[in-house]
């Protein structure tokens, strides 16, 4: 093996164009009758539009878009050891979290109250909205997308995340103060979808992917 540094390793393996933040978010929703795209890019990596069906669930906080994985893992002990001579991961349940600005949004009223707007028309005179709850919401199971983009237009990293099955786990707290929006903090649990046949379908694109593929570590198909 040949003498090296730790600068000449680090000038070689660290890659600073990896270093990336969720400057934009979009996150959309839609019934489980429509499809789960199998790209969000096109052409030379620009973001597509998605079909008719997925709706916007509008403007979040700057918490962000978080997923998270609750791994449970059953250990085998044995006798002499100190450590687990085994281990398997039984459980991995997955939850979204995010806030969402625009509260009063139709979509997010149907989601957070469990109830079905879509015939509901406003009041032709006043403009006036009115619909209610019932005793035990009825929470629907949905498609959910969110879209990361970080950098310029032409050297742009496009990161997808496509959840076939979600359904709120919570009924979110409404909150009316001088002080701070009206928002709805929204927690959903993550299933797999068994025609799809993923609980979560990752795209990683964009106009920077055909420039810097080779530092993510992956080629172009022939």
């Amino acid at each position: 093996m040949a003498a090296t540094t730790i600068e000449a390793q680090k000038k070689k393996h660290n890659k600073d164009v990896n270093v990336r933040k969720g400057l934009n978010v979009i996150v959309f929703m839609a019934p489980r009758t429509v499809d789960l795209p199998t790209a969000i890019t096109e052409g030379a990596g620009q973001l597509t539009e998605l079909p008719a069906g997925w709706w916007p669930v509008g403007m979040m906080t700057k918490d962000g878009f978080t997923v998270s994985t609750d791994v449970s893992i059953e250990e085998v002990e044995a006798l002499g050891y100190l450590e687990a001579v085994r281990t398997d991961i039984v459980k991995a349940p997955r939850t979204i979290k995010f806030t969402v600005l625009e509260p009063f949004r139709k979509n997010l009223q149907e989601l957070v109250y469990g109830v079905d707007l879509g015939a509901l028309k406003a009041d032709k005179t006043t403009a006036e909205v009115v619909f209610d709850e019932a005793p035990l919401p009825a929470i629907e199971e949905l498609r959910l997308i969110a879209v990361m983009a970080d950098g310029p237009a032409d050297d742009e990293w496009i990161v997808g995340r496509g959840f076939p099955r979600v359904k709120l786990s919570t009924i979110p707290e409404e909150a009316w103060k001088p002080d701070e929006a009206v928002k709805f903090d929204l927690e959903l649990s993550v299933f797999t979808d068994n025609e799809v046949g993923t609980p979560c379908r990752h795209y990683l694109g964009g106009t920077a992917a055909g420039r810097h593929l080779d530092a993510i570590g992956f080629t172009r198909a022939e």
